[in-house]
């Protein structure tokens, strides 16, 4: 269950899809190899447009680390500034991807989405969209960017 103080990046400038990421909360780890190292748990909740309806994601505990915020919003920046054309944001183990990728002209934003079933095969979803490059790219990238700053402001939990 997410709080109200805990930061929360919403995606939602497409039609096609709507993706919700809740940071839950921020766990430090003072005994292992690297002190001060944190993991960042959040809730991701998402729907999808398909012709005939949508699809539902609904996770809880999915984790990234400390960096993968900090790395998509340098590259969405190199987006906007021409110096990229592709920007990815990856939870630990690459289970949830949301990709952006310049092609040509146009800017596609793609969703790759894989959870492990105890005892059966591997589920995936994965979805591409073609999106409007200003409202999409300037929004994100400022989203983003302030979003990632809240994460460093959330105070984390201690453990071993």
């Amino acid at each position: 269950m997410t709080d109200d103080a805990y930061p929360c990046l919403t995606i939602d400038q497409s039609r096609d899809f709507a993706i919700k990421i809740a940071c839950t909360r921020v766990q430090e780890y003072s005994k292992v190899g690297m002190p001060g190292l944190k993991e960042y748990f959040f809730a991701v909740n998402g729907k999808i447009r398909h012709p005939t309806g949508y699809f539902i994601y609904d996770a809880s505990d999915i984790v990234f680390g400390e960096d993968d915020f900090e790395r998509f919003m340098q590259a969405l920046a190199d987006i906007r500034s021409g110096t990229a054309s592709y920007a990815k944001l990856a939870n630990v183990g690459e289970m949830f991807v949301l990709s952006v990728e310049t092609r040509g002209r146009e800017l596609h934003c793609s969703l790759n989405i894989r959870e492990f079933q105890p005892g059966a095969e591997l589920t995936a979803l994965n979805a591409g969209f073609k999106v409007d490059y200003d409202l999409f790219i300037n929004k994100l990238a400022a989203d983003v960017r302030e979003f990632t700053k809240s994460l460093k402001s959330v105070a984390p939990e201690q453990a071993v």
